[in-house]
C-alpha cells in the first residue's frame, strides 16, 4: 500500500506500519485506526485500495502535517530562529544541544569537531 509517497510494509500490523510515514507516531496511528474502524490485528496486506483512499481522507480530516511538508516546516522554523539571532538559533547554527543540556561531559555526538588551523 502506498500513501503520500510512503510504502507501508505489507506484513506488518496496520497500526505499526503507519509509523513508516514521517510525522505519524504511536498516538496518531491509534487515532487513525479508531477513525477508520480497523482492528489491532489487521495487517496491511489484508486491506484493499478503498482503505488507502479512506486513510488519505482521514489524514486530511485531522489536518496532520506529514512527510516533506513537515520536514519543510521544521527547517523553516529553525531558519527563522537563526535569522532572529535567538539563543536557540545560534545553538542550532553551531551544532550544539538546543534545550539546555550540558556539554562539558556529554553531547559528543551532537557537537561538531573544532576546525584545526
Amino acid at each position: 500500500m502506498r500513501i503520500y509517497g510512503f510504502v507501508l510494509p505489507k506484513k506488518k500490523v496496520f497500526k505499526y506500519a503507519l509509523r513508516a510515514i514521517y510525522g505519524i507516531g504511536h498516538h496518531r496511528a491509534e487515532i487513525i485506526c479508531k477513525d477508520m474502524n480497523i482492528e489491532d490485528s489487521v495487517r496491511v496486506h489484508d486491506l484493499d485500495d478503498s482503505h488507502a483512499v479512506q486513510l488519505g481522507k482521514t489524514i486530511e480530516k485531522y489536518g496532520f502535517i506529514i512527510g516533506p511538508d513537515l520536514q519543510r516546516s521544521i527547517n523553516n522554523d529553525i531558519k527563522r530562529l537563526q535569522t532572529n539571532g535567538s539563543l536557540r538559533g545560534r545553538r542550532h547554527l553551531y551544532g550544539l544541544p538546543v534545550r539546555g543540556q550540558r556539554t562539558k561531559s556529554n553531547a559528543k555526538s551532537v557537537r561538531r569537531r573544532k576546525k584545526v588551523m
